[in-house]
C-alpha cells in the first residue's frame, strides 16, 4: 500500500481514569485517545504502527514523552488506543490542567498539524473542582461533605450508624495503625439517639471501655462515658501514674482536691523529689492544711478517726484502747534556771532553791497526772507536787534533811485534752 497522505479527521478524547484509585494515581495518569485515518478519500485499512509523542506546545519543543504502539487495528479507519498506561508521558502529564498536543507517526509518516487534547465534558465535570498535582489531590474552593450533602466545616463526615450503647452520628472518622488496631472518633450520646447530650468519643476497635470521652460541658472521661468531674479515670489498675523520667530537686507535682466545705480549693497534695520520696499536704493560705483519715472534714492538720497502729506488724499504739482523748507532755528541766533541756508544751519558773512552778502552755480540760524524777546522780532527793490544777503544778525537791535543793529533773504530765 502506497501512502500519499494521512490527514487526521478526529478530535482527541481525554478521559482521566481511576480517579477513585489512589494506587492508579500514584503510578500514572492514563487516558484513551481515539482518531480516524484516511488514505485519500477512503478510510485507511489496518493494522498500523503508531508512534505517539506528547508536547506542551503546538509547534516545536521537545516531547514530554514518546509511546510506540504496533499492530493497531482500524475499523473504517478509526482506531482507539490507551496512552500513558505505563507512564510514558510522566505520572501526571496534565498537572494543573496544562494544555497538551499529540503528534502521531503512522507507519513512519508524521501527521501534521499536532492535535490539541481537550477534556470531555463528563470528565471535566467529574474532576472539577479538584486539582491533581502529582499524587496530591486538593480542593481550595470551599467545604467538603462525605456521607452527606451538608458541610458546615472544611471536612464534614456523616455516619448514621448506631452502636456502643448510644447514638454514633455525624462526623465519624477512622484511623488504622495496623491490621489489628483501628481507631475512630465520633459524636456519641450516653443517653441514646433521642438525646442531644453528645460528646466527642475516641474509641479503639474491639475494646469495651471508652479510651477518651469529652462530654458535653467540658468533663473528660478516661475509660468512662459519664465523667462526674473535670477529669475522671475509670480503671481496674492504677488510675493515675506520675512517672517523669527525671525530676529535678525542688520540682513538685501537685493534685488539687475539692474543699469539703465547698470553699476555694487552696490545698495541694504534693509529691516532691528531695533525694527521697516525700509526700506532703500544704496550704496556700495562712490556715494549716488538713489531712483526714476516715473523715471527709478533718478538724486538725492530722485528723484520724479510729486507732493508730505503727511498728513492723502494727503492734504499737500511741493511746491505749478506751483511754479517751488524752495528751502527754514530757520535759527535762535545768534546776538552776528552769530552762528546758528537752521537751515542749510547758514552762518552768524557779521560785527558790528546790521550788519550781510548772505552767502548761495549753491547759488540760481536767486535773492531769504528774510524775517528777530527780536526775542528779549520787545525791539523794525527794520530789513532791503541790497545788495541782489543769493549768500548773508546784514541784518541790528536798534532801534527806528536808531542805530544798536544786536538782535537774524530768517531768511527765498526762491528762485529758
Amino acid at each position: 500500500m502506497t501512502v500519499r497522505q494521512w490527514p487526521l479527521f478526529a478530535c482527541a478524547l481525554l478521559v482521566l481514569l481511576s480517579i477513585a484509585s489512589a494506587s492508579a494515581r500514584a503510578q500514572n495518569q492514563g487516558f484513551t485517545y481515539q482518531g480516524r485515518i484516511d488514505q485519500g478519500a477512503a478510510p485507511a485499512a489496518g493494522p498500523v504502527n503508531l508512534i505517539v509523542r506528547l508536547y506542551a506546545l503546538p509547534n516545536g519543543g521537545s516531547p514530554i514523552g514518546t509511546q510506540t504502539i504496533n499492530g493497531v487495528p482500524l475499523l473504517n479507519g478509526v482506531f482507539t488506543v490507551t496512552l500513558n498506561g505505563a507512564g510514558e508521558f510522566t505520572a501526571n502529564p496534565f498537572a494543573a490542567g496544562a494544555d497538551r498536543w499529540v503528534e502521531i507517526t503512522v507507519n513512519g509518516t508524521t501527521l501534521t498539524p499536532r492535535q490539541k487534547l481537550t477534556v470531555a465534558p463528563m470528565a471535566a465535570f467529574s474532576a472539577a473542582p479538584w486539582v491533581l498535582n502529582g499524587t496530591t489531590l486538593s480542593y481550595t474552593g470551599g467545604k467538603v461533605a462525605i456521607g452527606g450533602t451538608v458541610a458546615d466545616m472544611p471536612l464534614s463526615i456523616n455516619d448514621a450508624s448506631v452502636g456502643g450503647g448510644g447514638a454514633r452520628v455525624a462526623q465519624s472518622a477512622g484511623f488504622q495503625a495496623d491490621l489489628a488496631t483501628r481507631w475512630h472518633f465520633n459524636l456519641f450520646s450516653p443517653d441514646g439517639s433521642a438525646s442531644t447530650n453528645y460528646g466527642l468519643n475516641i474509641v479503639e476497635t474491639n475494646v469495651a471501655d471508652f479510651r477518651v470521652f469529652l462530654a458535653k460541658g467540658g468533663n473528660v472521661g478516661i475509660g468512662t462515658k459519664t465523667p462526674s468531674g473535670r477529669v475522671e479515670i475509670a480503671s481496674a489498675n492504677d488510675a493515675l501514674v506520675l512517672r517523669p523520667a527525671t525530676m529535678a530537686a525542688g520540682s513538685v507535682s501537685r493534685i488539687a482536691f475539692k474543699d469539703p466545705d465547698a470553699g476555694t480549693p487552696t490545698t495541694n497534695l504534693s509529691f516532691k523529689d528531695t533525694g527521697y520520696p516525700n509526700l506532703s499536704v500544704t496550704s496556700a493560705t495562712a490556715a494549716p492544711a488538713r489531712l483526714g483519715v476516715n473523715t471527709p472534714d478533718p478538724a486538725a492538720p492530722l485528723d484520724v478517726r479510729g486507732e493508730i497502729a505503727f511498728g513492723p506488724t502494727g503492734q504499737f499504739s500511741p493511746v491505749a484502747s478506751d483511754s479517751g482523748p488524752i495528751r502527754m507532755l514530757h520535759a527535762v528541766v535545768n534546776s538552776g534556771t528552769g530552762a528546758l533541756f528537752s521537751g515542749q508544751g510547758l514552762t518552768v519558773t524557779r521560785n527558790s532553791a528546790g521550788h519550781y512552778t510548772v505552767t502548761f502552755t495549753t491547759p488540760f480540760s481536767n486535773y492531769p497526772s504528774v510524775i517528777v524524777t530527780p536526775i542528779t546522780p549520787g545525791t539523794p532527793a525527794t520530789c513532791t507536787t503541790n497545788l495541782l490544777n489543769p493549768s500548773s503544778v508546784l514541784v518541790d525537791i528536798f534532801n534527806s534533811a528536808g531542805v530544798g535543793v536544786d536538782q535537774h529533773f524530768s517531768i511527765i504530765v498526762i491528762g485529758a485534752r
